[in-house]
């Protein structure tokens, strides 16, 4: 125990609190020594009881080294008093009582043992960081302690806690609040990057830390945060390219690193040291002699789309509360100073916090180890947030298609035995259905192979990716087979640097996918599953493949590109490296949209067969109902009758419609839009049509019908009534139709009511013009309408015919329904005007 370290300031209050309330707040700030030494606490003063104390945390490494940190202080070696379990990974013993486990670890705990028997306090550590399990865990942790185990004791502590929510959420609770030791931390913005940022991302970092050097007197060691390992790598490369760091030893930090690597990064050397680590250096791993924080501001959070399965990566903005955090890591043991590359103002547009994983990660593992554990209805969990309606429903959804529960949301044997394996559904369902085909051995390896990340490359030189290609040739029926192939050079190459080096392949990346696959056989053999390693049988492989990812099968929509569909309506890219050329149709195993294009890209593709899916899914094949279109290129209705897997289209099957009612309804619908013309159907019948409904507007008391869009569409269906193509209709007669849309006598009454022409007192017969929203009229020269002073009215008398008297050149100069005034008031000015301009014309 270090009694130095500041939470030693409120070990009383700790104490009090555990033994006093089931559920404690700690509020400590970074460097107080709350990971190691409330565990010591707990367990010298004996408020653990006979049981263990389990601290759970967001991250592996965190985990082994805070284990390891507190054995030593307690003079054990890890694994007696003081152990640690993660994923394939268990140092314990019977004599542990301190216990640092990953948040995942606990929930498939609670499968075999759902009362956590022999647990007496649960501590999260790191809450902040709000990661999905630890969300889970802790509204799993509640509800056992409001059911079963009403003695278990639940502690959640932080560097940055949102206390007033988290005490609402927890209470009744105790608080306890350790301001700690912290030294002043200078913030100074430097925005190398500009508003608009050009340069690579290294590269601005190089730029900040000569600023660092030349405004700066060098104190202690560096930290610098990046978004991810490629960003890690590319600027260790740049330091070493410029030489601007030649007194300094240079360490990558990030989880995917092997556990001696990161060790070295925190160790303490005689010369001084720059660190460059991803958002783990945060709060899960205490880095000694940190004086100066170069902070990009930038953060790589995986975001899933619950309903498409569409998963990204997206580098953002780290939250106010994470920048602090970082910062804090320069003010451990003396003065520091944090770089921070944007500037002030960006500052205060950043949120307080990062969105919790649980509303923007996939929830069909966590929703399976639930059930397993006996929370068939999630809704009695209490949670700090709320997972989306959307999210538990895509993942009850994707269980139920891996047939790990059935239609009422209960768990099924299958997912049960699924449930073991510490992997996604669709792995844990592909290595339970690899039993059937006898290649169990291999569907572990590809469950192996994506736990960890990428085996082959990156490909710095032409040479390796020219040995790589070499190696790697002749697996053409799926990525995985490729990836395989890549794995057991390593292992007949013993893992060695060197070979692997030559041929592209991360030996370290090996081994771990070596170690993973043995977990994974000893699981499979412990539920039953035959390991022995049998002869590689590609198309029984690939079937198991599908079984795992039944819902990500797809089809190749134009074979002339890599344009694909994919079920439940996902249109993207089949991956342009995959090793399987052109697949009709396959099962990709990782969809994913890039930040900087919104389309998709299918990952991992796998070749597969139609009749598989005959024989794996019957239920899920189906002829669709004919579904009937026009087509412009044909210009005819054709019919179309699909094969689907689901909603994906197989098949298709065109041909020109059979006439029925819906063929001369598709083929009305065209005429009506102008897409196909009828040639008898010309202006006369639009404006009989004009007439109609002026009659039925005017002289209601006379039962003219109206004729609107759906009387013509009816009119135009019986013209087209039997034909399915433009060529049977362009010809059709048209009048007889329209016409006898009216009976003998009602047309009789348009004629004579709705007059077609006007029989004017100087003998002319203008046509009348009817309008759909205006006033009728006729439209007349002037000289045509000497003698006329007025017009006879129509509909019974009811509506005037208005004039329009047109110059000799057909251009209105007055629009009237009062020829006497006309002829009296405005005509003598027009005659002026007019006469000169057509002196031929007669004027009176």
């Amino acid at each position: 125990m270090d009694r130095s370290l500041p939470i030693y300031e409120v070990e009383d209050h700790i104490i009090e609190g555990v033994k006093n309330y089931t559920r404690v707040i700690i509020d400590a700030p970074t460097g107080s020594g709350k990971s190691t030494q409330i565990p010591q606490i707990l367990l010298k003063n004996g408020l653990n009881g006979d049981g263990t104390i389990l601290i759970l945390q967001p991250r592996r490494i965190a985990a082994r080294l805070l284990a390891r940190r507190v054995a030593q202080e307690m003079n054990t070696r890890p694994g007696d008093i003081v152990g640690y379990q993660v994923r394939f990974e268990d140092v314990a013993s019977r004599n542990t009582k301190i216990k640092f486990i990953t948040e995942g670890i606990l929930l498939r705990n609670l499968i075999t043992n759902n009362t956590l028997k022999g647990v007496s306090i649960l501590i999260f550590d790191e809450f902040h960081e709000r990661h999905l399990y630890t969300d889970v865990s802790l509204a799993m942790a509640l509800h056992l302690q409001k059911t079963v185990r009403p003695d278990l004791k639940i502690i959640v502590m932080s560097a940055t806690l949102q206390i007033d929510e988290l005490e609402n959420y927890l209470s009744p609770c105790c608080v306890v609040k350790s301001e700690g030791k912290t030294y002043p931390v200078t913030i100074d913005f430097y925005n190398a990057r500009g508003l608009v940022p050009v340069l690579p991302l290294w590269t601005d970092v190089v730029k900040t830390f000569k600023y660092y050097k030349k405004n700066y007197p060098e104190k202690g060691d560096v930290l610098i945060f990046l978004p991810g390992a490629y960003d890690i790598r590319k600027t260790i490369e740049k330091f070493q390219e410029e030489q601007v760091a030649e007194d300094y030893l240079i360490f990558p930090l990030y989880g995917e690193l092997p556990l001696e690597a990161q060790e070295a990064a925190i160790k303490r050397y005689n010369k001084k040291k720059i660190v460059v680590a991803t958002n783990i250096a945060e709060t899960s791993v205490t880095i000694d002699g940190i004086t100066t924080v170069i902070d990009s501001g930038l953060a790589k959070i995986p975001i899933t789309d619950p309903l498409t399965g569409v998963s990204s990566l997206s580098i953002i903005d780290i939250s106010k509360a994470s920048a602090d955090q970082r910062a804090g890591r320069a003010g451990r043991t003396a003065p520091g100073l944090c770089i921070r590359m944007w500037t002030k103002h960006q500052h205060e547009d950043r949120p307080d916090f990062e969105p919790p994983e649980i509303v923007r990660l996939e929830l069909s593992e966590i929703v399976l180890l639930l059930k397993a554990a006996g929370i068939n209805d999630l809704s009695v969990l209490s949670w700090f947030d709320e997972p989306p309606e959307e999210s538990l429903f895509a993942a009850e959804r994707l269980l139920r298609e891996l047939g790990a529960i059935d239609e009422k949301g209960r768990i099924t044997e299958t997912g049960m035995k699924m449930a073991i394996f510490p992997l996604h559904p669709r792995y844990s369902r592909m290595l339970l259905e690899s039993q059937k085909y006898n290649c169990v051995y291999y569907a572990a390896l590809i469950a192996a192979i994506v736990q960890n990340n990428r085996l082959v490359g990156p490909l710095y030189l032409e040479e390796q990716a020219i040995n790589c290609k070499r190696l790697l040739l002749g697996h053409e029926d799926s990525d995985f087979f490729m990836l395989m192939k890549a794995f057991n050079y390593a292992v007949e190459n013993n893992f060695d640097f060197v070979k692997c080096l030559w041929a592209g392949i991360q030996a370290e990346v090996a081994y771990s996918i070596y170690s993973a696959h043995q977990q994974f056989l000893n699981i499979a053999e412990s539920v039953g599953l035959s390991i022995s390693k049998s002869e590689f049988n590609k198309q029984a492989i690939r079937k198991c493949i599908l079984v795992g990812f039944s819902d990500l099968v797809g089809k190749r929509v134009n074979i002339s590109n890599d344009l694909a569909e994919v079920v439940h309506g996902r249109i993207g890219n089949i991956d342009s490296e995959t090793v399987v050329k052109k697949p009709d149709l396959f099962v990709t195993s990782k969809i994913f949209k890039s930040e900087e294009k919104e389309e998709l890209t299918f990952y991992q593709i796998t070749r597969i067969e139609e009749e598989w899916l005959k024989e794996l899914f019957p239920n899920d094949i189906k002829k669709s109902s004919p579904r009937r279109y026009y087509d412009p290129q044909t210009r005819s209705v054709i019919e179309e009758e699909n094969i689907l897997y689901r909603d994906l289209v197989l098949k298709k099957s065109l041909r020109v419609a059979a006439p029925s009612e819906e063929t001369a309804k598709i083929l009305a619908e065209k005429v009506l839009s102008c897409e196909l013309i009828l040639k008898d159907w010309d202006t006369s019948v639009d404006r009989w049509i004009l007439r109609v409904n002026f009659l039925n507007k005017h002289c209601p008391e006379l039962g003219i019908p109206h004729i609107g869009d759906e009387e013509k569409l009816a009119i135009v269906e019986q013209i087209c009534y039997g034909a399915s193509t433009y060529k049977e209709i362009k010809d059709r007669p048209v009048k007889k139709t329209v016409y006898s849309f009216l009976n003998e006598n009602q047309r009789e009454i348009v004629d004579k009511f709705a007059l077609e022409r006007l029989k004017l007192s100087n003998g002319k017969t203008p046509k009348v013009v009817y309008v759909e929203n205006g006033s009728p009229y006729i439209a007349m020269r002037i000289q045509e309408l000497y003698d006329v002073t007025s017009i006879p009215p129509i509909a019974n008398g009811k509506v005037e015919v208005l004039v329009h008297i047109l110059a000799p050149n057909m251009q209105p100069v007055q629009i009237t329904n009062n020829l006497k005034r006309f002829w009296q008031e405005q005509y003598p000015d027009i005659k002026k005007q007019y006469q000169r301009l057509y002196p031929k014309h007669e004027w009176r």
